[in-house]
């Protein structure tokens, strides 16, 4: 079993989600030099800075992309059942 350097379960979990955005925070003020890129991550930036320098104009600008993932996102409106008529004998 693994044994962590620190306890977190005496925490609530409102303290440990605050630790994680303290914790996130602190990685995101790291100098660069401490938190190495990935060969593939830079490949992949290079291959899509290629595809933008080709081609400028291709895709979609950020607006339309949002309002297209919040329509998927919102739950189908239901709708009401045909009325059925009942007929009196």
């Amino acid at each position: 079993m693994v044994h962590p350097l620190f306890d977190f379960s005496h925490l609530t979990p409102t303290e440990r989600a605050q630790l994680a955005v303290d914790l996130w925070d602190s990685i995101a003020l790291a100098d660069e030099d401490d938190l190495p890129v990935p060969p593939a991550h830079r490949a992949e930036i290079a291959h899509r800075h290629a595809a933008y320098l080709k081609d400028p104009d291709a895709g979609e600008p950020w607006e339309q992309v949002r309002d297209r993932l919040i329509a998927r996102a919102a739950p189908a409106r239901p709708t009401k059942p045909p009325v059925k008529s009942r007929r009196r004998s």
